[in-house]
C-alpha cells in the first residue's frame, strides 16, 4: 500500500509499505480522509519528536475492510467509520481510571501509533466509531479535534448563564465556538487576525475582539456587566494571551490552558490573585474515549457543520503540498484524501 512516511524533519515521502493485517481484537480500515493537525505539523518541522520513521496522521476516517474474529463490537466490512488513532495502552494507571488522555505509554513505539497518512490501518475495535451515511469522510476525520474541544468544555464546567472567551480564532478556537453555541453560551472570540475574526463573526460569535485595536479588558467587561469572562480558553500558546487571560477572567472564573506551543514560555503568577479571587487554572490535554464518542454523536446527528473549517483537500501524492498549505496561517484544516 502507499503511505506518507516521515523519515525526519521535513523529509516526508510517499512510498510503498506493507499493508497491515488486523491482530487480535483489531479492525482493518481503508483510510478515506485524514486531517493535517498541528501535531503532524510539529513532527514535520522537527519541533516535536516521537520516533522516525513514522506514518503520521491521527485525524482519520474510512471504511471497514476486515474484522478480526475476536471483535465483539457491531462492526462489519463496508461500515463507514471515524478513527481514534492516538492509541492508548489500556494498562497504565491513567487508562484504568478513565483518564486515557494521560496514558503513560501513548507515544511509545510498542503501540501502533497514528497511521492515518497510509491507505490502510489496523486498529483496536474500541477505537473505531461508526458514522452516519450523511456525514462526509472529510468532516468525519475532524471528529478527533472536536473531541478535544468536548473534553475542554467538560473541564470548564460551563453553564448556560455564563460567558466564554476564546483567545485564538483558529480551527480549535472555532470548534469551541461551535460547541458553545450548542450549549447556548454567550461566546466572545479574541484574535489579532481580522480575517479570522470576520469568519468567527460570520459563524455566530456574539462578539469579536482585536486586542491590537481595542482594549480586551474593556470589551470583555462591557459584555459581562463588568464582571469579566466566566471561562477563558487559551486556544493559542502565546505568553501574551496567557497574561491577558488573568486580566479578563472574573472572580471565581476558570482559565483553560488548551493549546501546546512549539516553544514553552515562562510566565509570572501572583498566587494570591488566584487565591483571593478563587480563579481556577486548568490544563486540558487531548480527549478521552468518552469525549470521542460525544464528538461522533454530535456529528452523526448533524449538530455540527464543519465544512467552513476545511480549507483544502489534497490527494496523498500531494501531501507535501498539503503540509505547506496547513502551515500557512491563512488556512484552517487541510485534509488528505485517499484516491478510490
Amino acid at each position: 500500500m502507499k503511505a506518507a512516511v516521515l523519515y525526519g524533519p521535513r523529509d516526508l515521502r510517499v512510498v510503498e509499505v506493507d499493508k497491515p493485517t488486523p491482530g487480535h481484537g483489531e479492525v482493518l480500515v481503508r483510510i478515506r480522509a485524514c486531517g493535517i493537525c498541528t501535531l503532524e505539523q510539529r513532527l514535520f518541522l522537527g519541533n516535536q519528536k516521537i520516533f522516525y520513521p513514522i506514518i503520521a496522521g491521527h485525524e482519520a476516517s474510512g471504511v471497514v475492510e476486515e474484522v478480526d474474529g475476536h471483535v465483539l463490537a457491531d462492526l462489519k466490512p463496508g461500515d463507514r467509520v471515524a478513527l481514534d488513532l492516538l492509541n492508548r495502552c489500556g494498562e497504565c494507571y491513567f487508562c484504568r481510571i478513565g483518564s486515557d488522555n494521560l496514558c503513560e505509554n501513548r507515544f511509545k513505539p510498542g503501540l501502533n501509533l497514528m497511521g492515518g497518512f497510509g491507505e490502510y490501518v489496523a486498529i483496536p475495535s474500541s477505537q473505531v466509531f461508526k458514522i452516519a451515511d450523511s456525514l462526509s469522510y472529510e468532516e468525519a476525520a475532524l471528529a478527533e479535534p472536536v473531541a478535544t474541544c468536548v473534553h475542554s468544555l467538560r473541564a470548564a464546567r460551563i453553564s448556560l448563564e455564563e460567558t466564554l472567551l476564546v483567545i485564538g480564532a483558529g480551527v480549535m478556537g472555532l470548534l469551541h465556538l461551535f460547541l458553545a453555541q450548542l450549549l447556548g453560551v454567550q461566546t466572545l472570540i479574541c484574535d489579532i487576525d481580522e480575517r479570522r475574526l470576520q469568519q468567527a463573526k460570520d459563524l455566530g460569535a456574539d462578539l469579536v475582539i482585536n486586542p491590537e485595536r481595542e482594549s480586551l479588558v474593556n470589551a470583555v467587561k462591557e459584555a459581562t456587566e463588568g464582571r469579566g469572562a466566566d471561562v477563558v480558553v487559551l486556544s493559542t500558546p502565546a505568553k501574551s494571551a496567557f497574561e491577558a487571560s488573568l486580566s479578563v477572567v472574573r472572580p471565581g472564573g476558570r482559565i483553560l490552558l488548551f493549546s501546546k506551543g512549539d516553544r514553552p514560555f515562562e510566565a509570572s503568577i501572583v498566587p494570591d490573585k488566584l487565591h483571593s479571587k478563587e480563579i481556577s487554572l486548568i490544563g486540558v490535554q487531548g480527549r478521552t474515549q468518552r469525549d470521542f464518542q460525544g464528538a461522533v454523536s454530535l456529528l452523526n446527528r448533524g449538530r455540527l457543520d464543519l465544512r467552513p473549517l476545511i480549507s483544502a483537500v489534497v490527494p496523498l501524492e500531494r501531501i507535501n503540498e498539503g503540509m505547506q498549505l496547513a502551515l500557512d496561517r491563512s488556512t484552517y484544516r487541510v485534509v488528505v484524501h485517499m484516491e478510490d
